[in-house]
């Protein structure tokens, strides 16, 4: 419970600010730092603050080795992985998961294993310590799908086990555990891509070689924080390594630390397919000298020395820009522009921040243009009273590249201009409500949050999750214009109350509060254990009568998962749980809703539907349209999915209307409820899914040439 600051001193001179450190809970944190050859570095890690009087700071092991730039860090990424996973696109060449769960722990992980029909597997999994217990469990698991290598019976989507190691011995885990993966050279390029299906109370290193080097090439990790006994650990992560042409590779993911006897790590389906990225050197080095002249354009870098580090960076830079515009340089030549460059940009820092741009007022808001003002801004809400009540604008879109610290409570005006911030990465535990802010009592508007990943785990009581915001509360919160796309995972601890509520834009709306004119698009996730669980595309819950959700749209796939047959499962893409609220005039455009417990007639709790799930109470509600071909699957079964029903199991659900896709591409059919064309929506269309929908006209990208949509000819 602390607010820590790390800087750094090069060669003994003063230090710059890197970033802050913040600690809401017991989290063990990595840190990396890259040393140039022939200077000495200082690191400080200093407390600022603690909000509670047992707030404190450790330091635990400080290691120290040579850099090997064999490949760059980010041929190995991980993010939250989809609820499916298709077997014959991810796994062309070879595939391999376990089924089934087994209470008996296994003497091998070839049991209960499911392999692509081959003559001879490539991908080559073991146990690394023979001493570690190992069984399958489902509890959790990604589902796949697959149309190749299996019997007809088991083709379709199913609910499939994950591998896992444990240690029951003690708390502390010994060295060298987990699993090992590997796969031997080819003369193709290759991606190689694994979910681990949960981390529970656990630390868990994953490191990648190749050509059987025993200095790992890329590093990351994954971690499961100390909470209540339960089922729900991190959530499921798909991982993935870019592998060049006639190279082997190795994974080793290795047990570090466990807090409970119990703490496991769970190893889902993996796969090896061919790689669409390019990894030669000439694009290697042409993608980092892009990366850094962005962060140089947007003025986001000064050094630790800035008169030493950021005049070598530039000049890396033009050495680079020039070697590519060159005819034929060698691969020596682009590998060592590439060593360099990296080098020198991983010594620039994320500029300190000291001031914004105007005063706070509604004539002169502040000014948020890159990423280090809007940490800093956040940072000022966060900690100065008045702060989160001031007017703030974004002059630009803006990259993350850190996890947002969030906003706790906003009552100002952020006005987003139609600028958009991409990369918006949250992942805590224990949290009620997470959303880029926390809770919102005030205005934001014209804003585009871009393939967002938010996921909250770990909680023991209700908790409010969203893309935007956790809590949209209050008669004077207001939503408005925002155009939100991305992921959303929220997952039960398996504690004894509370819900789990989320959603596209806000997980719970309350207190008079309003959604105007928002569109989302994405994946809501919500695992409630054996507690209740509401998924929404734009509200997971609407309580409390004055509130309101109007001319929405939203599309995507939810997922309302609960293990228990008496806890409610409530899903839909406006409004998950609508209790005394007024929606009007909204869309479901297309997706899925999945559930987990078998659907009930009657007011049972366990509704489903297009527009709003279970109601509560009296809706008060004008038109809204429903696409007339969404569907709604029970995971794991074989049963293909269904239409669903446009309203829930409940009497006092009225107004709804259906559409085809047809129609739901022609601005007329919005027209006729009431969206404004002229100064709110504008009619997009979306290239990749060759469909046409409104989106906020406010949002930059929205802004494109007019679109022929009807041709009309007569005869004279």
């Amino acid at each position: 419970m602390s607010n820590n600051v790390i800087s750094v001193s090069v060669d003994g001179k003063a230090a710059e600010q890197v970033f802050r450190h913040n600690s809401t809970g017991q989290v063990v944190d990595l840190f990396s730092l890259y040393i140039r050859g022939g200077h000495s570095v200082t690191v400080t890690y200093k407390m600022v603050y603690k909000s509670d009087r047992y707030g404190n700071v450790n330091l635990g092991g400080v290691a120290l080795s040579s850099v090997n730039y064999e490949m760059p860090p980010e041929v190995l990424t991980q993010k939250n992985s989809p609820v499916s996973v298709n077997l014959t696109e991810e796994g062309s060449i070879d595939w391999v998961y376990w089924r089934g769960a087994s209470s008996a722990w296994l003497a091998s992980p070839t049991i209960n294993v499911a392999r692509k029909d081959i003559p001879t597997p490539i991908i080559e999994l073991k146990r690394v310590n023979e001493a570690h217990l190992i069984r399958t469990q489902d509890e959790g698991a990604v589902r796949i799908s697959w149309t190749d290598g299996q019997a007809p019976a088991q083709s379709g989507v199913r609910e499939v086990s994950g591998l896992v190691s444990r240690n029951s011995a003690g708390t502390q885990e010994v060295a060298n555990g987990g699993f090992e993966i590997s796969v031997p050279a080819a003369d193709v390029a290759r991606t190689l891509s694994f979910v681990t299906s949960g981390v529970y109370q656990a630390r868990v290193d994953i490191n990648a070689y190749f050509n059987g080097s025993s200095t790992a090439a890329a590093t990351t990790y994954i971690q499961h924080g100390t909470v209540a006994v339960g089922t729900a650990g991190m959530g499921n992560r798909l991982h993935t390594l870019e592998i060049p042409a006639n190279y082997s590779a190795r994974v080793h993911l290795n047990f570090v630390l466990k807090t409970n006897n119990n703490g496991d790590l769970k190893l889902g389906p993996v796969m090896l397919k061919e790689s669409d990225a390019d990894l030669t050197h000439e694009a290697r080095l042409s993608a980092l000298a892009e990366k850094v002249a962005e962060r140089l354009d947007l003025g986001e870098l000064v050094a630790g020395q800035q008169e030493f580090v950021l005049p070598q960076l530039e000049g890396e830079l033009a050495y680079a820009e020039w070697l590519l515009e060159e005819d034929n340089p060698t691969d020596a030549e682009l590998y060592e522009a590439y060593l360099r460059l990296g080098a020198a940009n991983d010594m620039a820092v994320i500029q300190k921040k000291s001031e914004l741009d105007g005063d706070g007022s509604a004539s002169d808001p502040y000014q948020i243009g890159n990423e280090a003002e809007l940490i800093y801004a956040a940072q000022r809400m966060n900690t100065i009273a008045t702060e989160h009540a001031k007017h703030y604008i974004l002059t630009a879109n803006i990259a993350l590249t850190n996890n947002f610290p969030m906003i706790n409570t906003f009552s100002g005006v952020l006005d987003g201009k139609g600028y958009k911030i991409t990369g918006l990465v949250i992942n805590v535990t224990e949290q009620t409500n997470v959303g880029f802010i926390r809770t919102n009592n005030g205005t934001i508007k014209n804003l585009a949050i871009e393939d967002a990943v938010v996921t909250s785990t770990g909680a023991t009581g209700t908790a409010n999750t969203g893309i935007l915001t956790g809590q949209n509360s209050g008669s004077s919160a207001l939503i408005s214009g925002c155009k939100i796309t991305g992921e959303v995972t929220t997952a039960h601890s398996g504690g004894s109350s509370g819900e789990m509520r989320g959603a596209g834009i806000a997980g719970e709306q309350n207190g008079g509060a309003t959604i105007e004119d928002c569109f989302f698009s994405g994946t809501v996730d919500a695992d409630g254990s054996n507690r209740t669980v509401m998924a929404g595309g734009i509200v997971g819950y609407a309580d409390q009568g004055t509130a309101v959700i109007s001319r929405c749209i939203a599309m995507g796939d939810l997922y309302a998962k609960t293990t228990v047959a008496d806890q409610n499962q409530v899903a839909a893409f406006i409004a998950a749980y609508q209790n005394s609220n007024s929606t009007s005039n909204c869309v479901a455009y297309d997706g899925t809703i999945y559930y987990t417990v078998a659907l009930q007639s009657g007011n049972s709790g366990r509704d489903i539907g297009a527009i709003y799930g279970n109601t509560g109470s009296v809706v008060h509600h004008g038109s809204n349209i429903a696409y007339d071909n969404i569907k709604m699957q029970q995971i794991g079964s074989s049963t293909e999915a269904a239409n669903i029903t446009t309203k829930p199991n409940q009497t006092n659900v009225n107004n709804i209307t259906t559409k085809t896709k047809g129609e739901l591409q022609e601005q007329e059919t919005y027209e006729n409820i009431n969206w404004d064309f002229d100064d709110v929506w504008i009619m997009y269309y979306d290239a990749e899914k060759d469909v046409s929908y409104p989106v906020p006209q406010s949002i930059e990208h929205a802004k494109q040439p007019p679109q022929i949509t009807k041709i009309r000819i007569t005869a004279e």
